[in-house]
């Protein structure tokens, strides 16, 4: 029996392009700290915590949701891009699959336990916030670069 978890190839490109599109957007919204304003609206917070604030549990709060938009698309995007199957899916393509997965695994592990040892604060959460996007995206990196040097 075989089960294969994978999309269908037929939404690769899509997903890839959109996925490269939100990744570059919430990278260049992170590095230059900008958001449009125009995505400020309220939410429901289970836990809401800001600087020199107390903290409110069970409310609202007006936020921009513009990083948790992209995030989410990107997430979603790279999942699609990287668990979709290829045009020729075959045992060699799934061995190259987990091997990539595993690396990537390793490789954020390692980033983040060099974190731990050197980057304190407010820093170490911001480390905390790309590590849930790492390992998708190492995943990604190192399967299409091994898929490149096959073909």
């Amino acid at each position: 029996m075989n089960l294969t978890y994978l999309f269908p190839y037929r939404i690769k490109k899509l997903s890839g392009f959109i996925f490269i599109i939100c990744f570059c957007a919430l990278l260049t919204t992170v590095l230059l700290d900008w958001v449009p304003f125009i995505l400020d609206v309220p939410m429901f917070a289970i836990v809401s915590s800001e600087f020199l604030k107390d903290t409110t549990y069970f409310s609202w709060i007006e936020t921009n949701i513009w990083y948790d938009v992209l995030t989410i698309v990107v997430i979603i995007s790279g999942i699609l891009f990287a668990f979709s199957k290829e045009k020729i899916e075959d045992e060699y393509i799934s061995n190259l699959r987990l091997k990539a997965l595993v690396k990537a695994v390793y490789c954020n592990y390692a980033i983040l336990i060099l974190a731990i040892f050197f980057i304190y604060n407010l820093a170490f959460f911001n480390v905390l916030v790309l590590n849930m996007l790492s390992t998708l995206i190492l995943f990604i990196l190192f399967f299409q670069r091994e898929l490149i040097s096959v073909k």
